[in-house]
């Protein structure tokens, strides 16, 4: 979904309007730069700032593993650039400082961040993610063990592990552990005539691995131990039939 933004023409928008009045718009209480958007991620587009201004299609600028303030920093840039504004202009100083209101008003929010590039560890101090239900994520867990992991929590408030869901049988397809990762692609894993200690651990070690963690991260172990919660909270039984824990759906009307 991409948020609405007041698109750029080609040329200057009023005869005789003030450069200010270019670019600045006001939206609520809140004085945004015009041109910007926000374009949350869809499919394999990640988060990222949109900038309608000089080019016909724009240019999406990443958020991404990226520094917030630098992206917006170049976007303000190229907003900058197509007014003819110079650097050392108050006005860009203006322009620059709205990242607060930007963030704010697309319910945004930063926060340090850790991922592994080609083998090696990088920081950024202000990657931007959105607040709102669907997107934000719960701070870290406190660790007493190593861990690289500075993105969403592994572990949800229910004492589920986060990503990982139960999806029934439906139209002759087997039940199907759903697997979510926070970087990368999900899958699915049958749980039809397979073991489910060992289809929940597979889940486990693919989450655990998109979220950065280290293999000896104390958090592993707790993820794996929240299998029987797993179980708890989508009503699931396990049964040894030529696999000794099968899963089956529990009868609600039959007592423990």
């Amino acid at each position: 979904m991409t948020a609405s933004s007041d698109n750029a023409t080609d040329g200057p928008s009023e005869a005789g309007a003030s450069l200010a009045s270019k670019v600045f718009i006001v939206r609520g209480d809140k004085k945004l730069v015009r041109h910007l958007s926000f374009a949350k991620a869809a499919g394999q587009r990640p988060n990222s700032i949109r900038v309608s201004v000089g080019s016909k299609h724009g240019t999406a600028l990443t958020l991404k593993n990226a520094s917030f303030s630098r992206q917006y920093q170049r976007a303000i840039d190229k907003i900058a650039t197509f007014y003819e504004i110079p650097e050392g202009d108050p006005l860009r100083k203006q322009m620059e400082s709205t990242a607060g209101n930007f963030l704010a008003y697309y319910n945004l929010h930063t926060e340090p961040f850790k991922f592994e590039r080609q083998g090696e560890l990088k920081s950024i101090g202000d990657v931007a993610f959105p607040n709102d239900a669907e997107g934000a994520e719960e701070p870290p867990m406190p660790s007493s063990g190593p861990s690289v992991r500075t993105g969403p929590s592994a572990m949800l408030a229910s004492g589920l592990v986060r990503g990982i869901t139960y999806r029934s049988p439906r139209n002759g397809q087997p039940a199907l552990m759903q697997v979510r990762l926070w970087r990368g692609k999900g899958f699915n894993l049958s749980l039809e005539n397979a073991s489910f200690a060992q289809q929940y651990a597979k889940a486990v070690d693919a989450v655990a691995n998109s979220l950065g963690m280290a293999a000896n991260d104390p958090t592993r172990i707790h993820m794996l131990e929240a299998g029987q919660a797993f179980l708890k909270h989508y009503r699931l039984v396990t049964a040894a039939v030529t696999i000794p824990d099968v899963v089956f759906s529990q009868n609600p009307n039959q007592q423990s």
